[in-house]
């Protein structure tokens, strides 16, 4: 029997923005152990992870980032590592 976490995939769609524009991510997804799209369980959180670049936020019941990129990223991916809990 595993747990919630090696049951469930999230994963974001990338987003494109501009230098001094805040950018909102979608809410994640979810696959099963299957690959199939599911559900988060009621009560996740969501956290920002390690390294999270400043000025990034998340809504903890959501999980929908939102971050201004800065004139350093242009031209370059933006990686927000989110913690989940369930």
């Amino acid at each position: 029997v595993g747990t919630t976490a090696d049951k469930l995939t999230p994963s974001y769609e990338d987003k494109d923005g501009k230098a001094g524009t805040p950018v909102t991510t979608d809410a994640p997804t979810y696959k099963d152990a299957d690959g199939k799209d599911t559900t988060a369980p009621e009560g996740t959180k969501y956290t920002l992870g390690k390294d999270a670049p400043e000025g990034a936020t998340i809504d903890e019941n959501t999980g929908k980032v939102t971050y201004t990129p800065k004139e350093s990223d242009a031209g370059k991916p933006v990686e927000i590592p989110v913690v989940v809990t369930y």
